[in-house]
């Protein structure tokens, strides 16, 4: 997070160029802190932290405990805009203030705890509404992107359908492992290349009970 923050900072300051940094990791806080203590900008927000030794202290002893800041990024560090809350909304508001921002250079750190979860997975899909070279031409492009989408979408809906009952996921893992046929449908399922709905339909489910029929 630093290292990406000071050249963002180089960007800016060479180029003026317009600049939005998201930080996803839930607990980024100290990073920002400390490099908006090392530009000077938090001190001139908060006088009390000082540019020198005492000050540097001063900015540790209250992170992250009552009475200081927050261990993320929260309104008391400079610059913040918005203060996020759960995780996995990070890339989905970097590609909301690139949308139709073509001036606007947006950088985007995902935390390894969002990538976990699914507005995070789902945000990936957002560069089929982004147009690279325009970025303004989202709003023509978004119908005929959801359209594409639409398959990918119907594969999680029917993935989801095996989550809802653990006893048939145990029960297809068990059958790969005696089936090499399965393992590939599965490994399919995974990539994102095979429908699901075919390891839990009525068919795909005799498949598993029954290989040799």
């Amino acid at each position: 997070l630093n290292l990406v923050y000071a050249h963002l900072n180089r960007l800016i300051a060479e180029h003026d160029q317009d600049v939005l940094f998201v930080a996803g990791p839930g607990h980024g806080g100290p990073a920002l802190c400390a490099s908006t203590w090392l530009e000077g900008s938090y001190s001139e927000l908060w006088p009390s932290v000082t540019q020198d030794a005492a000050g540097m202290a001063h900015l540790f002893r209250q992170f992250s405990f009552p009475g200081g800041v927050p261990s993320h990024a929260a309104p008391e560090t400079p610059g913040s805009i918005h203060e996020g809350g759960e995780l996995g909304y990070a890339l989905g508001h970097a590609y909301g203030a690139a949308l139709d921002n073509p001036d606007l250079l947006v950088a985007c750190v995902i935390g390894d705890g969002e990538a976990e979860t699914g507005p995070l997975a789902a945000s990936w899909h957002a560069n089929k509404f982004l147009d690279p070279a325009t970025d303004g031409a989202v709003r023509r492009r978004h119908d005929a992107g959801l359209t594409a989408l639409q398959p990918r979408f119907d594969l999680y809906e029917r993935a989801n359908r095996v989550n809802e009952h653990p006893w048939l996921a145990d029960l297809l893992i068990w059958r790969a492992r005696r089936s090499e046929r399965l393992l590939r449908r599965m490994a399919g399922v995974l990539e994102e290349t095979s429908n699901p709905g075919n390891l839990v339909s009525l068919r795909g489910l005799a498949r598993v009970l029954f290989p040799g029929g």
